[in-house]
């Protein structure tokens, strides 16, 4: 279902890693029992989430509030900061989409 923080980013590739959004339930078991977490046992989401692929094999979601990520994890939840190539892919793609992420709203200091 659409809500007011649902928008539409159409599918992308950054860095070998492609951005896909999870649209039904299939979609949400597979990437639950790929990455071993709960997206299989909480559809729907009243966020939209995206899976980050490479080479076809999913290794990350993440859920967008609007225009900010405000969830991004890896296999087991691994949060992705730990990931460093699949953060760099994130961050790239999120400011190619115009997307903050929250984390890093969070740590950003303008007197820096």
């Amino acid at each position: 279902p659409v809500n007011t923080t649902d928008i539409f980013i159409s599918p992308s590739t950054v860095n070998g890693y492609s951005f896909e959004r999870l649209n039904n339930l299939r979609d949400y078991v597979i990437a639950g029992q790929a990455l071993h977490n709960c997206l299989n046992e909480h559809y729907p989401f009243s966020n939209p989430v995206y899976i980050i692929k490479r080479g076809g094999i999913i290794q990350a979601a993440i859920e967008l509030r609007g225009r900010t990520v405000i969830q991004a994890r890896c296999f087991n939840n691994m949060h992705i900061e730990f990931s460093p190539n699949i953060n760099a892919a994130l961050k790239k793609w999120a400011k190619c989409k115009s997307i903050h992420i929250y984390w890093d709203l969070l740590n950003d200091n303008p007197d820096d």
